[in-house]
């Protein structure tokens, strides 16, 4: 069984389920970046993926990004009713933690938990290079982090217990912060809507709109984000780019000079000179596709790796039983899975397929379109999957392997 990229039609389905029976177009045309969206029962019967002690486990491991924060209502200074505190934490942390009002939150669960990172699929009506994470959060009741904004879009989906949610009415274009609190919480706050969240419902929140949450009783809400790089970051690429291909004799030349009336006059032809070779070089789609590819696909700075370093040749004996296996009928065959912290994505340029895998670019031949659809676009593949392209690609999949961008297994969530 492959998990293609083409949507088809039960993906298209199952889209349409997630949006609450809404077309994925008219989701993306009426509310993308543009305005809330309250889904009720978006995923009927769901079952959380993840128990509130696994939860707190991964917090106790110093490879992942984990937060808490207690509110004290009872503090009179407002930049003291926050606490916020870093992990990795210890059994004792938690077992310190007052009954109400505190928030336990995980990053990148989906990097850790197979079955957390099978849950972005159900969003691939939004491109894979726009995904950041599913980061969750376990609350007791009223447990908060404030009033905030993000600069990314959200989809909040309710796993256990109930939630409160209010959501601003415009987005905020300048955010007044509590001064000397550690979390960016609002000074002020005032809701347009209002909604409390069930298990399997979901609130979308586009960037920029105000929104908080307090948790009815205990419960735990999954956090789907879509970042896209801030302007600075393309900026510096693209500045990057642009050093790595000017030396030291590059610089800036005035033939034109002519006798000044005054010798500390910068003239308008010395300004109009550096703004032309500015926009002389300005990037063009060609330069753009390679770095851009490279940029939304490099993973984490700091996370590490969470495989285990394969050889060359442990990773082709594996590969060849893999491949051998198509052959015949297995009780329990092997599969190509990706790794849940890859990121994967594919340019169809004019001198060929430009495959970004964690921030490394592949640069294949036009016929290698429908292998790179089949690999970016499947979360596992079985051998079959894979037999029209080989071996011309073969040493490709291997390296990807070595590399743990890939892992082959016989067991399935």
């Amino acid at each position: 069984m492959n998990r293609q990229s083409k949507v088809t039609t039960d993906s298209y389905d199952g889209f349409r389920q997630i949006l609450g029976g809404m077309d994925p177009q008219a989701f993306l045309r009426d509310y993308w970046q543009k305005k809330p969206l309250l889904i009720r029962n978006a995923l009927p019967n769901f079952k959380t993926l993840v128990q509130p002690n696994e939860l707190a486990g991964l917090a106790l491991e110093s490879e992942v990004e984990s937060r808490l924060v207690t509110e004290k209502v009872t503090a009179k200074n407002k930049a003291q009713r926050w606490q916020l505190k870093t992990g990795p934490f210890t059994a004792k942390d938690f077992k310190a933690l007052p009954k109400t009002h505190w928030t336990l939150l995980v990053q990148a669960v989906d990097h850790f938990l197979p079955q957390v990172a099978a849950l972005r699929e159900r969003f691939r009506f939004i491109p894979d290079w726009r995904i950041d994470d599913v980061m969750i959060s376990y609350a007791s009741d009223q447990g908060s982090v404030g009033p905030h904004v993000d600069n990314y879009d959200v989809f909040l989906l309710q796993g256990l217990g109930m939630r409160r949610w209010q959501v601003g009415g415009a987005p905020m274009a300048e955010e007044i912060l509590i001064e000397g609190c550690p979390l960016r919480v609002l000074r002020s706050f005032k809701a347009d809507q209002s909604f409390e969240l069930h298990v399997g419902d979901i609130l979308y929140v586009p960037p920029r709109f105000a929104h908080w949450g307090v948790s009815l009783g205990d419960g735990m809400t999954y956090s789907i984000g879509f970042r896209s790089p801030s302007c600075a970051d393309l900026l510096a690429t693209h500045m990057e780019q642009l050093l790595a291909n000017l030396g030291e004799q590059d610089r800036l030349t005035d033939p034109w000079l002519k006798l000044q009336s005054h010798p500390a006059e910068i003239r308008p032809e010395a300004i109009k000179y550096v703004v032309d070779w500015l926009l002389s070089n300005q990037p063009n789609p060609n330069e753009v596709q390679h770095w851009f590819g490279k940029m939304v696909t490099s993973p984490k700075t700091g996370k590490e790796p969470g495989y285990e370093a394969l050889s060359n040749k442990e990773a082709r004996a594996l590969f060849g039983r893999y491949v051998k296996q198509g052959s015949r009928t297995a009780k329990k065959p092997l599969y190509l899975m990706r790794s849940e912290d890859a990121r994967i994505a594919f340019i169809d340029a004019k001198d060929g397929v430009l495959l970004f895998v964690n921030g490394e670019e592949f640069l294949l031949s036009k016929n290698a379109k429908n292998f790179v659809a089949v690999l970016a676009g499947a979360f596992r593949i079985n051998p079959a999957g894979l037999a029209p392209f080989l071996p011309d690609y073969e040493s490709l999949l291997v390296s990807l392997l070595q590399a743990g961008v890939f892992y082959i297994t016989d067991e399935l969530e």
